[in-house]
Parts: structure tokens; C-alpha cells; sequence
């Protein structure tokens, strides 16, 4: 088989490709993506041997897979038909890209006949629907005590005294989160405590996506409560949205 690398073909049989598969999975264990790696390897031979042919060889390869967020397809060795084993960058979150290669592969290499090089391709392709998928979360709960408080008074003259400043502080509560959606940006997480919210709605910030392929991901949101209350209230955090 022949590798086209974007519009570019490489020579018959010069090339092998295993191809993994993992699966990327959200706060909810759903996978909702996979992580597709190519890991080439290939001999670059000569028709008619010479060290600067070689260097043209390999100057025309380190060329073809420097380039980013291009198509990888196997063709058919007497037909130009794409074969199954293809890696579509239309389809793909990010990549495909390199994120490593040698040249040349083996130590006993000549210059002037044969190099051998490998190279990996990595690439995230969406899977399932395009919905919310939250791949990171978490959130905490801080609370600043109420109820009686003690202050320390005097000390001019006679030795400072523990006296009663307040009889009834009230409880403050601050309920903060953070979460990165796949796709799009989260919603906050609702409300503990709705009934003893400052203000109704959440202080929210919102992140931009990292835009590392054809499409922009990992969306980030930000959120606060506060809470202001009489009594002490009781709950935790949420595990997730």
C-alpha cells in the first residue's frame, strides 16, 4: 500500500502503520471521545544509490510530515482507492499532528542506499452526540462562622479582657467551582443552599476554548455563591453536574 500524506503519495510498500484506539471518557464515565494514534514506520530507498539523492529523499519526507492537521490514507498498491485505514482531519477534534519521529530509525542505516524513520500521529475524533460532556470538575465549600463572637478589649492600662463583641454574627458561607466542557461552555452548578443566597445568581467567568485543531474545545466555566444565614447550614459539594 501507498501512505498519502495530505496531497502528497509516498512511494509503493515504503511504509507500516499500527493503528491504537483509546477512549476518552467524561465526569460520568461516558466516553465521548476517542484518541486515534498512527505509529509509522517506513525505509526510504533508492533507486540509484548516492548520498545526495538521499538527502533530496529525505528532505522531500521531513517536508511531507511537517505538515499539521492533514489527512493520513492508506491507497490500494494498483489502484488509487482509498483502503479503510485512513485518518480524516475534518473528522478529528485536533490533529492529526506529530508528536514524535525519528530519522533515521536504526543505527546501522547507509546514507547512500536506505534510512529507515518512524513517525506518530495523534488525533482526538468526537464520539457519540455533541452534547455538554464535562471532562473536568470540581467545586468546594468555605465557611465563615457565625453565631457569638468574642473580641478582645482594653489593655491601656489593665490587661486586655475576652468580652463579647457580637451576639449573633451570621454564618457566611462561599460556595465555588470550576468545570471544562468538551464541546461547549458548562452551566454552573446550581445552588446549595437557594433559600440563603445573597444574590440570586451565581458570580460567573467564562474561559475561551484552546483552539488546537479544526475545532475549538475545552470550554471552561467559573462560578460563585454566597451565602448569608442565621443558623449554621449543612451540605457538601457536588461530585458533579
Amino acid at each position: 500500500m501507498r501512505l498519502r500524506i495530505g496531497s502528497i503519495t509516498r512511494p509503493n510498500n515504503e511504509a507500516v502503520t499500527a493503528i491504537s484506539y483509546s477512549p476518552v471518557f467524561d465526569q460520568a464515565r461516558v466516553m465521548v471521545a476517542i484518541n486515534e494514534r498512527w505509529d509509522t514506520s517506513g525505509r526510504v530507498v533508492l533507486q540509484s544509490a548516492g548520498q545526495p539523492e538521499m538527502t533530496v529523499a529525505l528532505s522531500q519526507l521531513l517536508s511531507d510530515i511537517a505538515q499539521s492537521n492533514v489527512d493520513l490514507v492508506y491507497l490500494e498498491d494498483t489502484r488509487n482507492v482509498e483502503t479503510a485505514m485512513k485518518l480524516i482531519a475534518s473528522q478529528c477534534l485536533r490533529g492529526p499532528t506529530v508528536i514524535d519521529a525519528g530519522i533515521p530509525n536504526q543505527s546501522n542505516d547507509v546514507y547512500a542506499t536506505g534510512m529507515g524513520y518512524r513517525v506518530i500521529w495523534d488525533a482526538l475524533k468526537p464520539y457519540g452526540t455533541m452534547g455538554n460532556a464535562i471532562i473536568e470538575f470540581s467545586e468546594s465549600v468555605s465557611c465563615d462562622p457565625g453565631g457569638q463572637q468574642r473580641v478582645m478589649v482594653g489593655g491601656t492600662v489593665n490587661y486586655p479582657e475576652r468580652q463579647v463583641g457580637m451576639q449573633h454574627k451570621p454564618y457566611v458561607y462561599v460556595q465555588s467551582g470550576s468545570a471544562i466542557g468538551l464541546y461547549a461552555h458548562p452551566y454552573p452548578a446550581p445552588p446549595i443552599w437557594p433559600w440563603a443566597l445573597v444574590c440570586d445568581e451565581p458570580k460567573v467567568t467564562y474561559s475561551s476554548p484552546r483552539s488546537v485543531g479544526l475545532v475549538d474545545t475545552e470550554f471552561g466555566t467559573n462560578w460563585e455563591y454566597r451565602y448569608e444565614w442565621h443558623e449554621p447550614l449543612y451540605g457538601l459539594p457536588h461530585r458533579t453536574l
